[in-house]
């Protein structure tokens, strides 16, 4: 059997081509985009003025934002136990009682580029690791990032930079 390249050729074209459509889906068909990161972790050691000893406090937050280009429906922040919390800035959200007495935050809807922050405060034995159990929508899971502070460079120090790379 005698090799033809024209065949060969052929195929490797259409294969690449389906790629490159599929990529060129991805990256510019409209789509919601949830990530979460952590905003802080604290404890608090408190003194009541009347005596005693002193009380435990914990708190973190939960930064929710959208940053896809569609809106993101039904969000569904899954605790398996649901301390005091405060949602801001101030949106629409219910509570519901699963069946298995884990709770979740159920948020309609999140337009693009939308971003909350949900705080809670808690007591031990209650800690940050044994409330939060995930966060989901109707167009997928959200996608938790870990967040590291760092000093942002100087605007003028950017431009700089980029004359030198031409240059």
């Amino acid at each position: 059997m005698k090799f033809d390249a024209t065949i060969f050729w052929e195929i490797l074209k259409s294969i690449a081509l389906l790629l490159i459509g599929v990529l060129i889906n991805y990256f510019f068909e409209k789509r919601s985009k949830l990530i979460s990161y952590y905003g802080h972790i604290s404890a608090f050691s408190h003194t009541p003025p009347q005596g005693g000893g002193p009380i435990n406090v914990f708190s973190h937050t939960v930064i929710l934002r959208n940053s896809g280009r569609a809106s993101a429906t039904n969000i569904r922040i899954h605790h398996k136990d649901l301390p005091d919390f405060n949602i801001w800035p101030s949106i629409l959200y219910s509570v519901e009682t699963l069946p298995d007495g884990t709770k979740d935050i159920v948020i309609p809807s999140m337009v693009q580029k939308e971003q909350i922050t949900i705080s809670y405060l808690y007591f031990p034995p209650l800690t940050y690791d044994k409330t939060n159990s995930g966060i989901k929508c109707d167009q997928g899971f959200a996608q938790q990032i870990n967040v590291l502070l760092q000093a942002k460079v100087p605007q003028w120090l950017i431009y700089l930079l980029r004359i030198f790379l031409l240059i």
